[in-house]
Order: C-alpha cells, then sequence, then structure tokens
C-alpha cells in the first residue's frame, strides 16, 4: 500500500491512497456514503488506523501537512506514520523549512508579508495556520531517532524533502 497524505486537495497522486483531512465531501453519494472522488479519503492525518495496519506500507508521502498540527500532535503523527511502515518502506516528508524561510528573509529576498505567510500560513482557509516548523536537519534527526535510514535529503527553494528508510 502507498499513501499520500496532504491538504487542500492539491498534489492527488494515482495509485496512492490520497488522505486529505479538508477534502470536500460535497461530492458525497447520498445513498451508497461514498465519495464520488474516490481518489481522496477525508481523514484525520494522525490516526490513520482504520485506513492501514502497522507495517504494511511500502512508500507514504506526507507532503506540507506537519507545518499545520501543533508541535506535540505533528511529532505523535510522523511517530504514527513511521509505525506504518513494513520492512524498507520509505517515508518522504516535505514541509517549509523554517531555517531558509528566516534566510530569505534576512538576506532581503523576501519582503515581512511573505515572511508572514510562509511562517503563520496565509489563512485563506480555516485549516491554513501554521503551528509548527521543522528545518531538514530536524526533521533528519527526528527520523533517525524512530530508527530510520535517510536515504535522501534536500533543499528546494524554501522547502525540504527528507527521505527517510525503516530497515
Amino acid at each position: 500500500m502507498k499513501i499520500n497524505i496532504t491538504l487542500g486537495d492539491k498534489d492527488i497522486l494515482t495509485g496512492y491512497l490520497n488522505i486529505d483531512p479538508t477534502h470536500d465531501v460535497s461530492d458525497l453519494n447520498i445513498l451508497t456514503k461514498e465519495s464520488l472522488s474516490r481518489d481522496v479519503v477525508k481523514a484525520d492525518v494522525r490516526n490513520l488506523d482504520s485506513h492501514v495496519e502497522n507495517a504494511e506500507c511500502k512508500e507514504i508521502i506526507v507532503n506540507s501537512v506537519s507545518d499545520f498540527l501543533e508541535f506535540e500532535d505533528a511529532i505523535a503523527a510522523i511517530k504514527h506514520w513511521v509505525s506504518k511502515l513494513r520492512h524498507n518502506g520509505k517515508i518522504v516528508m516535505i514541509g517549509s523549512d523554517a531555517h531558509e524561510i528566516c534566510k530569505q528573509f534576512l538576506q532581503g529576498d523576501i519582503e515581512l508579508p511573505e515572511f508572514n505567510k510562509k511562517i503563520h500560513g496565509d489563512f485563506s482557509e480555516p485549516w491554513d495556520v501554521k503551528m509548527s516548523h521543522f528545518t531538514m536537519e530536524s526533521m533528519s534527526e527526528l527520523l533517525q531517532s524512530l530508527g530510520l535510514n535517510i536515504s535522501k535529503k534536500r533543499i528546494r527553494s524554501d522547502s525540504f524533502i527528507v527521505e527517510g528508510i525503516r530497515p
């Protein structure tokens, strides 16, 4: 099984169970109570137990979700997601890199309004408030502390991508 965890119905991937806590369920078939767009499931991303067993996932992609959870919830969710990985399973964590955003601001590459949007969210949706921050290094250290081997880590603009593999 492969899972893609995202926000705002963006970055929906074919061949994955796409989980989005903000998914608009207005497309529900009132007779079957099933989503007409079967590619996306609305669920609490902090607990995937009703969708996947422990050690079942080949790959989990988490795209800019941990930023929108309170820090303690983000740590607990990441631990939970890692528990869903099978041996040699991979988790790909994508998120805003607080260090890179601060560096851009201090170097004058972005103005204060853009800095605030990147750090706090743009408040365009009720959920669009960033409540925790990571860097590439802090995410790498967290995944390593959970027993994963880091296979890839890189910065892309002001975001990090960290891949960890369960031995």
